[in-house]
C-alpha cells in the first residue's frame, strides 16, 4: 500500500479499491457461485474508491 504523506488518501483508497475488485474477480474465476460473495466485494470496491478521505482515517476515530 502506498504512504498516504507522498500520494494522498484518493491513490491509498484506489490501492484498496484495486484489491477488492482482485479478489471479486478471483472469485468469480474460481467459479464460487455465491453471487453475493463477489459483489460484495465488487461494492465494497466501489464505495472505498469514492472516499474523499482515507479509508485509514476514517478507522483511526
Amino acid at each position: 500500500m502506498n504512504d498516504t504523506a507522498t500520494t494522498g488518501p484518493i491513490t491509498e483508497n484506489a490501492d484498496i479499491a484495486a484489491r477488492f475488485q482482485e479478489y471479486a474477480a478471483i472469485l468469480e474465476q474460481q467459479g464460487d457461485y455465491d453471487a453475493f460473495r463477489f459483489r460484495a466485494y465488487r461494492e465494497a470496491a466501489d464505495h472505498v474508491g469514492a472516499l474523499p478521505v482515507a479509508l485509514r482515517a476514517i478507522f483511526a476515530h
